[in-house]
């Protein structure tokens, strides 16, 4: 099976994740067809079954887990004593759908391709070590002039304001075969067909 593209978006918090995850989605759907599945990595614990509700009767019940479908929807409850990996919850994506992209929101420390916000010249400092980055959204013009203004900047940059281009760069991760990652030998990712990033 073909390997679905996957982009972190990594960043502190407060630095857009998560707009910029509402935003790429919004206007890559507003021209395709493309399904697209999004990951988001909470460090608390959330509500998700609704009081009242059949599922949450269930679980009120001692369940374990509850999923409840309906002919346009799927929706799965259920605990667990310790998180799944990220390749563990892409692997249920991929098993249950066929998604031409999977977006992901924090797990920073992983080691799949990855754009990073940089709001000031300390997140750049410390975010810069992350593995696979491919594209470094700046917040700031200064910052992402004096990272242009370098003699070989080496990753692409985007201002985070330029919607349009960001947009446009995750565009040419697809169609799927664009971008295929995989384990090396150390168990860290190769990013595969670079040309797709820099053209």
């Amino acid at each position: 099976m073909t390997d679905i593209p996957v982009l972190q978006i990594v960043g502190y918090k407060n630095s857009g994740k998560t707009t910029l995850i509402e935003n790429l989605v919004r206007h890559l759907k507003e021209t395709s067809e493309i399904r697209i599945a999004v990951i988001k990595h909470h460090k608390g614990t959330f509500p998700f079954d609704k009081e009242g509700k059949d599922t949450w009767k269930y679980r009120q019940a001692g369940a374990s887990a509850a999923a409840i479908q309906s002919p346009g929807m799927l929706a799965l409850s259920m605990d667990h004593q310790q998180e799944k990996t990220l390749a563990e919850l892409i692997g249920v994506f991929r098993a249950l759908g066929h998604f031409e992209l999977i977006l992901v929101e924090g797990y920073k420390w992983e080691a799949y391709p990855k754009a990073v916000l940089i709001r000031n010249r300390e997140d750049f400092a410390e975010l810069s070590a992350c593995a696979s980055v491919c594209l470094y959204v700046f917040e700031k013009q200064t910052d992402y002039d004096d990272y242009m203004k370098r003699e070989n900047p080496g990753i692409p940059a985007l201002l985070r304001s330029d919607e349009a281009g960001l947009t446009a760069w995750v565009r040419r991760l697809l169609p799927v075969q664009n971008l295929i990652c995989s384990p090396d030998e150390r168990g860290s990712m190769m990013i595969k067909d670079m040309k797709h990033y820099t053209g």
